[in-house]
């Protein structure tokens, strides 16, 4: 999903340079003074409005766009919040109208200092410690020619590839971050005859619980 700032003509253009079978979903990233955030899942014609009418409640201001990307079953997602560009750290709550939060942007570390992704691991890690569950996601964030896109990525376990398939993956939380594509993982947890996926719940009690992981591509 290409997401350019406060635009959807990114999306517009993508069908003359994609080969047949490349999926391209619809999104925009919105830049507000609290931060940036992904709107996916996008009618052909619907732009987010950017802009903060209610000085004194931002949340509101937010929430009013948030509701209009879910009448379309849409995905929001806080995007980088501890980024260290202007504008770009969350000053928003985190509040659960948005659906995922942005914990890998970019390469790991933008320089030897950068502690933006770890950071928004620990808050993830953290609101789900409360039982506050958001997705996990990843994204490439190319705004200079050394970065790479598609590092990191989000995979999403879908029952097809549409983009209702891949937003319903993600609502489910069946997603896993890689670096690169190749990059393939699968994880189960077993207990008493059950097995669940990523994203899935099990009920464990006292007993055994096992952790299966099988990895592909990795060097």
């Amino acid at each position: 999903v290409p997401t350019e700032h406060n635009t959807f003509s990114a999306n517009l253009v993508w069908g003359n340079h994609v080969p047949n079978g490349f999926l391209v979903g619809r999104g925009i990233e919105v830049t507000g003074f609290g931060g940036h955030w992904n709107a996916i899942g996008l009618l052909a014609d619907q732009l987010i409005d950017h802009r903060i009418y209610n000085t004194e409640d931002m949340d509101a201001s937010l929430v009013r766009e948030v509701k209009e990307v879910h009448r379309s079953d849409g995905f929001a997602i806080i995007n980088h919040p501890f980024a260290e560009c202007m504008c770009c750290e969350w000053a928003y709550s985190f509040h659960d109208y948005m659906d995922a939060i942005e914990v890998w942007n970019g390469p790991w570390r933008r320089h030897p200092k950068d502690q933006s992704n770890i950071r928004a691991v620990e808050k993830w890690d953290s609101l789900l410690r409360e039982g506050r569950i958001f997705t996990a996601t990843g994204g490439s964030d190319i705004h200079d020619p050394q970065f790479t896109v598609a590092e990191p990525l989000t995979r999403v376990l879908a029952e097809e590839t549409s983009l209702n398939a891949i937003i319903r993956g993600m609502r489910a939380h069946h997603v896993y971050l890689t670096q690169q594509p190749a990059y393939e993982i699968e994880f189960f947890l077993c207990c008493d005859g059950e097995t669940v996926g990523i994203g899935d719940w099990l009920r464990a009690d006292a007993h055994e619980v096992r952790a299966c992981v099988t990895t592909r591509g990795f060097p």
